[in-house]
């Protein structure tokens, strides 16, 4: 398993949800990169899934990760807006964020075991960072990073769960990405939503 930590970091999710939320936050630079047409490497088109009991490819390690990471912030960034935020419409997204990443992160913590994969089990790198930064804000000056980082979070989630759905090599894995795009999209629609409420 040497191959998961490289697989890890050039997650586009990561990159890109740090570089929203630091403009979010203030920060001046370059805008977030324009997010890759195929995430974890996988194809473009619909193809079959791989036989049950194969072993995980690459792009089956990439997708296992980084929707694992994905779970861990947005749990742990939704329970600083439960403290933080002092919208109670953004307050009522965190809490459906919390269920629903909770619970989706207990049937991927149970495939993983099945296929003997580890998941991570604290934020890193740059949502880790970003964490520490939202944990320093409140009110309004919350509110905005929180969306920012939730709008990108759930755009690229969106396009790596399609993407697997499609082309993904696993089958229990292509149908647990079937099972949570609804809950992605869904996040997906109100965070476009509150977010122009919110800077307003």
């Amino acid at each position: 398993m040497k191959n998961l930590t490289r697989l890890t970091w050039p997650s586009l999710l990561l990159g890109l949800t740090l570089g929203t939320a630091a403009h979010a936050l203030g920060g001046a630079g370059a805008p977030p990169p324009a997010p890759a047409a195929s995430p974890c490497g996988l194809p473009a088109q619909s193809t079959s899934a791989g036989a049950a009991g194969a072993r995980p490819t690459p792009s089956d390690l990439c997708f296992v990760q980084q929707a694992a990471f994905g779970d861990l912030f947005e749990i742990q960034s939704s329970q600083l807006a439960l403290t933080r935020a002092a919208s109670p419409d953004v307050r009522i997204y965190a809490q459906q964020l919390i269920a629903d990443h909770t619970a989706a992160s207990q049937r991927l913590k149970a495939l993983a075991s099945g296929l003997q994969v580890p998941l991570p089990t604290a934020p890193q790198g740059p949502h880790a960072v970003l964490l520490a930064q939202l944990g320093t804000l409140q009110g309004a000056a919350f509110h905005r990073a929180y969306m920012a980082a939730q709008l990108t979070a759930h755009e690229q989630a969106v396009n790596l769960f399609t993407a697997y759905s499609r082309a993904g090599h696993q089958p229990q894995l292509r149908a647990h990405a079937v099972q949570t795009l609804p809950h992605l999209r869904m996040h997906l629609e109100r965070a476009r939503t509150l977010q122009g409420m919110v800077t307003q």
